[in-house]
């Protein structure tokens, strides 16, 4: 569980690991709560990736800005993982990855996306993902999106369900 934060900072992030190589990592059924992001964790650059971290089964609720970043990785498999209630009025991300490759999104239920372009799954410059039965909704406002693809190259996107909600 982690604290209750109004910052966008990854300095108040649950788990942590900043330019590095974390290696084989696995975190399966946890709770967390509160937090700017439940899991923040990034490789070094982008031929030099942190390997093989596994998130699954685990619940993150109420984060201020994000439930998973992941930036410069190779086979990150995030899966049947529940994030919602995220706090940013601004535009968080439930899953955000940057420079990954051959990993999976699947079965993750992403719900109750606060603010104006809040974005889902954020898939930039990721190369061989599976991206599938994931269920995103609840997002809302000017720019938000369920799905953001942008520069990534084969994705194999299969079975979601995206719905926005635009609350008045």
């Amino acid at each position: 569980l982690g604290s209750r934060y109004s910052s966008t900072t990854n300095a108040n992030a649950i788990v942590y690991s900043l330019t590095d190589l974390d290696t084989a990592n696995w975190f399966k059924n946890n709770l967390m709560r509160y937090g700017s992001y439940a899991f923040y964790y990034m490789g070094i650059n982008n031929t030099t990736l942190e390997r093989s971290t596994i998130i699954d089964n685990n619940t993150m609720d109420s984060m201020y800005y994000s439930g998973i970043f992941v930036l410069y990785h190779d086979n990150a498999n995030i899966n049947n993982n529940t994030i919602k209630n995220l706090q940013y009025s601004f535009g968080g991300y439930g899953i955000y990855s940057y420079y990954c490759s051959n990993g999976s999104f699947s079965n993750n239920s992403i719900t109750s996306l606060a603010g104006s372009n809040s974005v889902g799954i954020y898939a930039y410059y990721c190369t061989n993902y599976l991206i599938q039965s994931n269920s995103v909704y609840g997002f809302s406002g000017q720019g938000g999106s369920g799905l953001y693809i942008s520069y990534s190259t084969p994705l194999r996107i299969i079975k979601n369900y995206i719905r926005s909600e635009e609350h008045t």
